[in-house]
């Protein structure tokens, strides 16, 4: 297999063990753990603190291939899973959380990274959406394996389950060809003509962190999802995902990042101010699965810096910008879970509608 497809292999990998965790986790630690809405916010956060650590990638590119890193990544989330599984309390969640983030936050960059090395001129946006058809597919058959057997193996089998899956990954990587050298690069790359792209990440971090972190959630403990019928509808959602990923990445070669994303961040407006006030649990799936369809519209970001990057700053540069993006990332979910506490779960969803105003502003500022 040439390199594109191994690293759609492994993205198949590591989105099969998120979609695995993602199906479970909101009913693990709402069912059997208790945790709060506040202890929710704060594990989020932690979950997030690894993303920083991608700030670091443009250092460890100087000594190992992105090739090889990629690999590492993977079997490093699959022993964070696997750690998961054992864990008994709020607490022991802190430590195999940790883990398993670090493997991801680095993971994804490099992927980005590779699949753009291997596009021809003109596709970059549309081979970033196959990737995501992929990634969409190996969710599909995670919920459809937690469905069938999460009764049976429970979240502990479940968890065990999606590290297996990581740990796959990173051996389908691990003899990948081609990719180059280590990066020459001796220095952080931070430049002032990425300050757009900076700032998108940023407050695209805040947003999406308050819906990952709130949206299942709110739906469990308010309006009292199962964790079977959560996983269908994850299932649905990946189902739609599989047929809009590719077609997303088509529509911003063709229309461009700048006018696709500001009718994404217009529409998701008003899914989280419906979040925030409907009541109807079909009305709530079907935005939460607009959200999502939406979410693809992502790859925008790694498309308009390879169009405005200097030759050699793609990967540090995707580095750095998941790592903005993570800086939201560490408070916001405690801030959303404050706020709940404090104003409710309507006054969360709102504060997400409010940071959208940001990404408008900065989507129409992008020249290219």
């Amino acid at each position: 297999m040439n390199r594109f497809q191994l690293i759609a292999v492994a993205a198949f990998c590591i989105a099969l063990s998120w979609a695995m965790y993602q199906a479970v986790f909101n009913n693990f630690v709402g069912e059997e753990l208790g945790v709060s809405p506040t202890q929710l916010g704060a594990l989020n956060s932690i979950r997030e603190i690894p993303g920083l650590l991608a700030l670091t990638l443009s250092a460890v590119l100087l000594y190992i291939t992105e090739n090889r890193m990629a690999a590492i990544s993977l079997f490093v989330f699959g022993a964070g899973l696997c750690g998961i599984a054992f864990s008994n309390s709020f607490y022991q969640l802190i430590v195999p959380t940790l883990i398993m983030s670090t493997g991801f936050h680095f993971f994804h960059p490099l992927r980005s990274s590779i699949a753009l090395d291997t596009s021809k001129a003109g596709s970059e946006a549309e081979n970033l959406g196959k990737i995501g058809s992929v990634e969409a597919l190996a969710a599909l058959c995670a919920f459809g394996f937690v469905l069938v057997f999460v009764d049976a193996v429970k979240y502990q089998g479940i968890f065990l389950a999606a590290g297996v899956a990581g740990f796959v990954g990173g051996a389908v990587l691990t003899p990948m060809k081609g990719g180059g050298h280590p990066s020459k690069r001796k220095h952080l790359i931070v430049k002032r003509k990425y300050a757009n792209f900076y700032f998108l990440e940023l407050f695209s971090g805040c947003r999406r962190h308050i819906f990952t972190t709130f949206a299942i959630f709110s739906l469990v403990v308010i309006h009292g999802l199962s964790v079977k019928y959560v996983t269908i509808l994850l299932t649905i959602n990946n189902v739609v995902n599989l047929y809009t990923r590719t077609k997303i990445g088509k529509l911003i070669d063709r229309f461009g990042e700048k006018s696709m994303l500001t009718m994404t961040y217009v529409s998701l407006i008003f899914v989280f101010v419906g979040y925030a006030y409907l009541k109807n649990i079909a009305l709530l799936a079907l935005l939460y699965c607009t959200d999502h369809v939406l979410f693809g519209v992502n790859v925008a970001f790694p498309s308009y810096l390879s169009k405005i990057a200097d030759k050699g700053d793609l990967a540090p540069s995707l580095a750095f910008g998941s790592t903005i993006n993570h800086v939201a990332a560490i408070f916001i979910p405690v801030v959303g879970g404050v706020v709940w506490n404090m104003y409710g779960y309507q006054a969360t969803f709102m504060l997400g509608a409010v940071l959208l105003l940001f990404s408008v502003f900065f989507a129409r500022r992008i020249e290219v």
